[in-house]
């Protein structure tokens, strides 16, 4: 029989182990729904910037989702092969290290000085401006999920042994974060934005202006609701 002592010290241990464990599945499933999220929030409201620059297109949405899927599993690949490689500890130490370098890059947006293509494919071009504004960040975010579970796996956690259940709240930030771009972000953000700094960089295109000289009548540059009409040179009195 043991000691009353030994049952006591027993008795306090165990709900000081059970709210850690709690802690820690808390701070897991938070930071993979917050993650989840943002990576489906981030995919359409980029796309949807960009699409005026490119046309609107449906080829811009197509280009934009193989971009985003690409480098989603470019994140899985990392988050596996440094895990492998190094080991939890010194993979953990890396990614820290990792996780800073997006902030050299943000905020995300289209870059000031960067004009659409006209002579080349608009999808090389679309892919290329993904990768500059938005890629970066992207990866690093989309390392999340794997990482957290073999994490946990290395654990002395009650649940390391199979810890995919944290599935549950990547699936639902993924699902909220996908309806919360129609639904509340998307009607908050203002068109006239967009198509203001759209014209802006048309604006500021050398080629548009060779094209106003070759090309006889003007000029409607039509986006969305708003029209901007430029007068042939040689119509002007």
């Amino acid at each position: 029989m043991a000691s009353p002592s030994r049952v006591s010290l027993q008795a306090r241990v165990r709900p000081r182990g059970g709210r850690r464990d709690t802690a820690v599945l808390a701070l897991f499933s938070a930071t993979l729904f917050l993650s989840a999220g943002l990576m489906f929030l981030v995919q359409p409201m980029f796309a949807k910037l960009v699409l005026p620059l490119f046309g609107s297109t449906p080829a811009v949405w197509s280009a934009s989702m193989l971009f985003f899927q690409t480098t989603l599993l470019a994140g899985y690949l990392y988050a596996h092969e440094s895990t492998r490689r190094l080991g939890v500890r010194r993979q953990a130490a890396l990614h820290l290290g990792v996780v800073l370098v997006p902030l050299l890059v943000l905020p995300v947006g289209v870059p000031a000085d960067w004009i659409p293509p006209v002579e080349s494919n608009p999808v090389f071009g679309l892919l290329g401006l993904l990768a500059v504004a938005v890629g970066l960040p992207f990866l690093v975010v989309s390392t999340t999920a794997p990482l957290l579970q073999r994490w946990l796996a290395a654990t002395s956690h009650t649940a390391a042994g199979d810890p995919y259940f944290l599935y549950r709240a990547s699936n639902l930030g993924s699902v909220l974060g996908l309806l919360a771009y129609p639904l509340a972000v998307e009607p908050s953000i203002r068109l006239a934005y967009e198509i203001d700094s759209t014209v802006e960089r048309i604006a500021r295109d050398p080629r548009l202006f060779t094209y106003l000289r070759v090309c006889p009548g003007d000029l409607d540059v039509v986006l969305g609701d708003a029209r901007l009409s430029l007068m042939h040179a040689g119509d002007r009195r």
